[in-house]
């Protein structure tokens, strides 16, 4: 049997309702991440070239924002693998897993 802490508190059963509660939100918080698809790819390539060759280069307006353009082309990145594109027949969110789950039982 587990100590008793401050009265009625059993840090066992402490332990066990923050599992509890740690199964129920943890599907909730995964992200679903996969390779970005070819056209999200090339995009983020192509404005990553242009800022490569903006700062090896002088080139009006691009070599003066570089940096925003390489960022710009991560965030395009970023975009590509957090998108759901077409080809996705297996790709679902944990949600739906686990009610697939739970419907099975």
């Amino acid at each position: 049997m587990a100590k008793t802490i401050k009265g009625n508190y059993d840090a066992l059963a402490g332990r066990e309702r923050f599992a509890e509660w740690y199964r129920q939100i943890a599907p909730e918080a995964t992200v679903g991440l996969h390779a970005p698809s070819k056209g999200w790819f090339i995009a983020s390539l192509i404005i990553a070239v242009i800022a490569l060759i903006g700062a090896l280069s002088p080139i009006p307006y691009i070599t003066a924002y570089g940096i925003w353009l390489a960022l710009l082309a991560y965030t395009v990145l970023v975009v590509g693998n957090l998108a759901q594109t077409s080809g996705d027949t297996d790709r679902s969110t944990a949600s739906t897993k686990r009610n697939a789950m739970t419907e099975k039982l």
